[in-house]
């Protein structure tokens, strides 16, 4: 029997089910299998109740926050209305916010019987499901395109501030923003509609590039402009900047509990280290060159370096804030990213169209990969799916997007971009 959707529901969310089917610690998110009900298992990553889309919405396996139905009981036990069971409270074992008795309220098609009702905030609804959203920054001609994954169709250019380059995505990934590199403003997108919902003015703050969203709902800016990074929350519109002091503060990587910022400064040579909360500079690392890409290791100990000047990408320890290793590259790694599973280092290689996958550990060249073919593509920006089995580079120069399989390092497909596409982002 097919399997059989659930009834579209609102955000937040509340479900109807019998219980949860199996312990969280033997069901692994993104391997979810429809039950005989038509309704999935129970997925879990590090205590939270998450829920995976393959089976549910025939896409790949997400990291959405979600609740999946079925099943009696859980570790055999009945969970008794939400109140106590043999293994301790229900909401305090499953780390929910609420769990109470309900009263009789079955699915369609299902025997009446008692559930319980859970409350649970959700990114995205469950029916028919909801591919990702690629949205490219088309520096060319001042617009932004939303792009669907599954079919590679664009959804909607819409316009933008002058020379919108770096895309950075909200924690909830309902909204993406852009900057404007030729002015003072970073543009609020919803993602689902495409409509400009806000028009921040960091001003005196000038030429936004490198961008990125923290957690606690700030947008961190690099504004070589004026030789700073910019702190604004697109929230109460309230913008505060770090001084750099260096010429082409351009790119910018940020730890993951956002406490400390590194800033890639293309014409002193040096990677400029800030506390973002005491808003201060604690350094400026010497790495000479013209430091451009840069990526920071999700544990935080190591940031890779490129170098517009010399075929090399450098590692430096954020322990001892010194370079401590160079490897070498096809010439000139313009964007630098991390594998989401720390295990490869790529560079996109703007002067020769390819990309280099370095080994994080032994820092030894794995392969170069042939995507442009050619400096006149002028590839640039490189993203990496958020599962890692893909990687987008923007082919700048021709208006488009490559899609690079890192199983086989082949491109599978390219995607139309607006004039000069080349900052990336995904959205779920």
């Amino acid at each position: 029997m097919p399997p059989r959707m659930l009834p579209k529901i609102a955000d937040p969310c509340f479900f109807f089910f019998d219980s949860l089917q199996g312990a969280p610690s033997s069901v692994v998110s993104g391997s979810t299998a429809w039950a005989a009900t038509g309704i999935c298992h129970v997925a879990t990553t590090s205590g939270t109740l998450r829920i995976s889309a393959r089976n549910i919405c025939k896409y790949p396996p997400t990291t959405l926050p979600g609740l999946v139905f079925t099943g009696r009981t859980v570790n055999r036990m009945p969970l008794q209305n939400g109140r106590k069971h043999p293994n301790g409270a229900f909401g305090k074992r499953f780390g929910l916010p609420f769990a109470s008795a309900a009263p009789s309220m079955p699915l369609k098609g299902e025997p009446s019987m008692r559930r319980i009702l859970l409350a649970l905030p959700l990114l995205a609804v469950c029916t028919e499901g909801r591919s990702e959203t690629l949205i490219i920054g088309n520096k060319g001609e001042d617009t932004v395109s939303f792009v669907t994954l599954e079919t590679g169709k664009e959804r909607a250019r819409v316009p933008t501030a002058r020379m919108p380059h770096e895309v950075a995505i909200s924690p909830d990934g309902t909204q993406a923003a852009v900057v404007a590199y030729g002015g003072t403003t970073i543009d609020i997108f919803e993602v689902s509609s495409g409509e400009r919902v806000k028009r921040l003015d960091i001003s005196p703050n000038a030429r936004p590039h490198g961008l990125i969203w923290l957690r606690d709902g700030r947008l961190i800016a690099t504004t070589e402009g004026s030789k700073s990074v910019t702190i604004a929350d697109p929230r109460n519109g309230m913008v505060g900047a770090i001084a750099t002091d260096q010429e082409g503060s351009h790119m910018v990587a940020v730890s993951t509990d956002g406490s400390r910022a590194y800033v890639a400064n293309i014409g002193s040579g040096t990677v400029s280290v800030l506390d973002i909360n005491a808003r201060t500079k604690i350094a400026d690392i010497a790495v000479g060159g013209r430091p451009e890409g840069i990526a920071l290791s999700a544990d935080g100990k190591e940031l890779w370096v490129g170098d517009l000047s010399a075929p090399r990408v450098q590692v430096v320890d954020t322990a001892t804030l010194k370079p401590v290793a160079s490897v070498a590259v096809d010439p000139v790694a313009i964007r630098v990213a991390i594998s989401p599973d720390g295990k490869s280092v790529v560079t996109s290689n703007v002067k020769a169209g390819t990309l280099t996958e370095i080994d994080r550990v032994s820092r030894k060249v794995r392969r170069t990969i042939s995507v442009s073919g050619s400096q006149e593509a002028a590839q640039v920006t490189i993203l990496f799916s958020r599962d890692g089995s893909r990687l987008y580079a923007a082919e700048t120069g021709r208006d488009q997007i490559a899609e690079i399989d890192m199983a086989t390092g082949k491109v599978v497909r390219r995607i139309a971009a607006g004039k000069n596409g080349d900052g990336l982002a995904i959205a779920p």
